[in-house]
């Protein structure tokens, strides 16, 4: 078992959003991955990670791993006055190839 901390660093490439709303007791959803405007989002990001892991190894050469991080930005990537933070969760599983 291991454990993930630390900072983080992003770049913004490309935005897409994804809004939620309700009318009539039902959701709606809007996506905006054509029209998203970058010039209102700063580029970059910061903030921390913290997750856990574990690795299991299968042979001598070959060993999965497994591990769940929660990254929470600490910099309002909004340009305005409205408060916008980056967070994520993220499952992430792998192979591990020795080379030794």
């Amino acid at each position: 078992m291991f454990i993930v901390t630390g900072p983080y660093f992003g770049y913004l490439l490309t935005v897409s959003y994804r809004m939620y709303h309700v009318v009539n007791d039902r959701y709606i959803i809007h996506r905006g991955d054509e029209h998203a405007d970058k010039d209102g989002l700063r580029d970059i990001d910061i903030g921390t990670t913290l997750g856990i892991g574990y690795i299991k190894t299968l042979n001598q050469s070959f060993s999965v791993s497994l591990s769940a991080h929660y990254n929470q930005g600490v910099l309002n990537v909004n340009k305005s006055n409205d408060l916008v933070i980056n967070s994520s969760f993220n499952l992430l599983c792998g192979i591990i190839y020795n080379l030794r």
